[in-house]
């Protein structure tokens, strides 16, 4: 993957983290604390990778690491961390604590399956056989999101302490 592309999808990564922010009303402290979510994402990513490399769970092709390249994990930070971080958020603020685990498990369900489309449509990552690798990446996906999510709302404080950026539109 050129420098190029991995600036641009950075790039639009953040500019959608933005979108997140906006609509979701979040203020100055619930988007330091979904910043804050981002890295810590972004770095477990890369060490479920990392691990899931040595047992041929899967890997990316493009690169001959273990990891793969470091816009992967900016904009999976910034996605998975920050931007679900703050859509969780609301989730939790509007229908209270049960849809904490009910967007985790959401993820838990979606990610694999975007990582499979994505693996077969693009090549970008290759996955070993059998169900075990699906297991792993559902389990990483879930305990991702967990993450991020308990990040904004333990740094960021419960979901209804704060006030929202706008007021409602009339």
């Amino acid at each position: 993957m050129s420098t190029e592309l991995q600036l641009l999808l950075v790039l639009a990564v953040v500019g959608a983290l933005a979108v997140i922010a906006f609509f979701t009303r979040a203020g100055p402290g619930r988007i330091a604390a979904a910043l804050v979510a981002s890295v810590a994402v972004g770095f477990f990513v890369a060490v479920v990778d990392a691990l899931a490399y040595g047992p041929g769970l899967w890997r990316y092709p493009i690169v001959d690491t273990p990891i793969g390249p470091p816009a992967f994990y900016v904009a999976s930070g910034l996605g998975y961390g920050g931007g679900a971080g703050l859509v969780g958020w609301r989730l939790v603020r509007r229908f209270g604590p049960r849809a904490f685990g009910w967007f985790v498990a959401f993820f838990m369900g979606y990610g694999p399956l975007r990582d499979y489309v994505g693996a077969a449509s693009s090549g970008l990552i290759v996955f070993g056989p059998g169900p075990v690798p699906a297991i792993a990446d559902s389990l990483a996906w879930g305990a991702g999101t967990a993450l991020g999510l308990g990040i904004v709302l333990g740094i960021g404080g419960p979901a209804g302490a704060d006030r929202l950026a706008r007021g409602a539109a009339a």
